[in-house]
């Protein structure tokens, strides 16, 4: 009875262990694409997926038109790859190829940008085809529209602004990957800018399409930000944006100021966090609840800080 006990127990040690590790094989990584110009022929692309743990890339697929100089090509989803492609001048398409390297148009536009939800329910683009207005189109991902949402009538507009920013053109971004970091895809972020200011935020819900909007005009935000999806705040600094190498030197050696603030998009409340002279934060959020940001001494050094 007792060796038949130990045989009984060191096979479901085994069992669990076996099942354990081939359970864990079984869930992929989230694979990042990567793009690269084909050697043969440069008007062709590469694509490879890139293993988060490992660094490691494998071959996908080879594709002609891809927009490879846009800053978000591609996406990688449950052995589905979403990538624009260029159609013509100014004219862009996204499309979906499973994994047999099937291809299928989903959306065609003007300066497309968008973001998949890691569960592919829904597909989120900005476009910019009406003039120098977005609009923003939720799908499915077999490209079939849940909903068109106008920046004319639905999201920030330059009369809801301060007066010298009405002259100017509000374009969107997506903010952060503009899904919750638990993956509930029922909000969808964008930010409101013109040129290197942020004047404001959009909440979209995907279930709903009720829009709400945040207006950050007033707010003195730099080029340094880090919006939390959880809780609805807004780390950002007031270090500026600058565009050559003689303004960062000349900053660099000023004694200006720069704060270190987060937003509290709910309670319109802000909290200050620290100083620096001269130097940058580069705020992020590490969890719910946790701001990581440098001390501002300059020497690389950084620290965390609670904020419920």
């Amino acid at each position: 009875m007792k060796k038949i006990f130990i045989f009984s127990g060191l096979l479901a040690f085994i069992l669990f262990f076996g099942l354990n590790k081939i359970a864990k094989a079984e869930t992929p990584p989230a694979y990042t694409p990567i793009i690269k110009v084909n050697v043969e022929d440069s008007s062709k692309s590469d694509i490879y997926l890139q293993n988060p743990n490992t660094i490691q890339q494998k071959y996908f697929i080879t594709l002609s038109n891809v927009y490879r100089e846009h800053y978000h090509a591609a996406e990688y989803h449950n052995g589905n790859l979403y990538v624009i492609k260029n159609k013509n001048n100014n004219s862009f398409e996204l499309w979906r190829y499973n994994s047999k390297k099937e291809g299928i148009i989903l959306y065609s536009g003007y300066n497309i940008d968008f973001r998949v939800s890691p569960d592919e329910r829904l597909v989120a683009i900005i476009d910019s085809t009406t003039g120098n207005k977005n609009n923003v189109i939720l799908m499915k991902k077999d490209g079939s529209i849940i909903k068109k949402i106008s920046q004319n009538n639905d999201l920030l507009k330059n009369n809801e602004l301060p007066k010298y920013y009405q002259s100017g053109t509000v374009y969107l971004n997506f903010a952060s990957n503009s899904f919750k970091l638990d993956w509930d895809t029922r909000y969808i972020w964008f930010y409101n800018v013109m040129g290197p200011a942020y004047l404001g935020l959009v909440k979209i819900d995907s279930q709903t399409s009720n829009i709400k909007k945040y207006n950050l005009s007033k707010l003195p935000i730099g080029s340094e930000l880090a919006f939390n999806l959880f809780t609805e705040k807004l780390a950002y600094s007031t270090y500026p944006a600058m565009f050559d190498v003689e303004s960062q030197a000349a900053f660099d050696k000023s004694s200006t100021q720069v704060k270190l603030d987060v937003y509290d998009l709910n309670k319109k409340a802000i909290r200050h966090i620290g100083i620096s002279i001269a130097k940058k934060f580069t705020p992020k959020w590490i969890d719910k609840h946790t701001l990581d940001f440098a001390t501002g001494a300059g020497d690389g050094s950084r620290m965390h800080l609670v904020i419920w």
